[in-house]
C-alpha cells in the first residue's frame, strides 16, 4: 500500500512528459506550415512571372514570322517601296522605350480555422510538403 502514492506521481510525470512532447510537435508543425506557406508564395510568384514571360515570347515569335515584321525590319534598315520617299525622324536624345511593370501576385490569405483544421486533421506526407507539388 505504500507504493500507491508513488504510482500516482509516476503517472502524472508520464502524462506531463507526453503533454510536453505533444506541444513541441505542434510547435514544429506550426513552424513548418509558416515556412511552407512563405515558400509557396515565392514559388507562385516565380511561376506567374515565368508564365507571363512565356506568353510575351510566344507573341514575339508569332510576330517575327509575320509580314508586318518583315516590313518593319525593311523600313528600319532603310529599304523603301517603289514610289515612297524615305523620311527618318530625329527623336529627342536620351529617350527610349519604357518598361512595362509586371503585376505583383497577391498572397493567398489563410483564415485561422483553415490553419487549425490543416494542423489537426490533414496528414503530412512528403508529397504534400514538397515545394514541387505545391498547389
Amino acid at each position: 500500500m505504500q507504493y500507491k502514492p508513488y504510482l500516482r506521481y509516476i503517472i502524472v510525470a508520464i502524462g506531463l512528459a507526453a503533454l510536453i512532447l505533444l506541444v513541441r510537435d505542434f510547435n514544429n508543425r506550426m513552424e513548418d506550415l509558416r515556412r511552407l506557406t512563405i515558400e509557396q508564395g515565392h514559388i507562385s510568384a516565380t511561376a506567374t512571372i515565368l508564365v507571363q514571360t512565356q506568353t510575351y515570347l510566344e507573341t514575339q515569335v508569332v510576330y517575327a514570322g509575320s509580314d508586318d515584321a518583315v516590313a518593319d525590319w525593311a523600313y528600319q534598315s532603310g529599304w523603301i517601296k517603289n514610289g515612297e520617299v524615305l523620311v527618318v525622324p530625329l527623336g529627342k536624345g536620351g529617350s527610349g522605350p519604357q518598361e512595362t511593370p509586371l503585376p505583383s501576385p497577391t498572397p493567398q490569405v489563410v483564415s485561422n480555422w483553415q490553419l487549425w483544421y490543416s494542423l489537426f486533421f490533414e496528414k503530412t506526407s512528403p508529397e504534400k510538403t514538397s515545394p514541387v507539388n505545391a498547389k
